[in-house]
């Protein structure tokens, strides 16, 4: 694999043991080209209660969401700066690490 790359993912389920509610799945990654790079199977747990998706209609909310997560980011990155600034404050801690005072 190379950087730039797309890679396709396909997953089989090749055995089911419903008794032990366990599943095998088998999993092949193609690059763009058809050449497999990955390939390997697992053993998952499956859930045991029935899961409902709701498809998102295209467009609008599901990228206006991707789009915004940066923003989310730095605003976290943000918040925790101004905790550590206002908690040295506080603590009567000047600029480079000496006590005020």
């Amino acid at each position: 694999m190379k950087l730039g790359d797309t890679i396709t993912a396909r997953v089989e389920i090749a055995e089911l043991v419903p008794e032990r509610n366990r599943a095998r799945l088998k999993t092949t990654c193609l690059n763009q080209r058809g050449e497999e790079v990955l390939s390997g199977e697992a053993w998952v747990l499956p859930p045991k209660q029935l899961i409902h998706y709701v498809e998102e209609p295209p467009g609008g909310a599901a990228l206006s969401g991707w789009m915004l997560q940066p923003f989310a980011c730095a605003a976290q990155v943000l918040a925790f700066w101004w905790t550590l600034g206002a908690s040295a404050f506080a603590l009567g801690v000047a600029p480079g690490g000496r006590h005020r005072g």
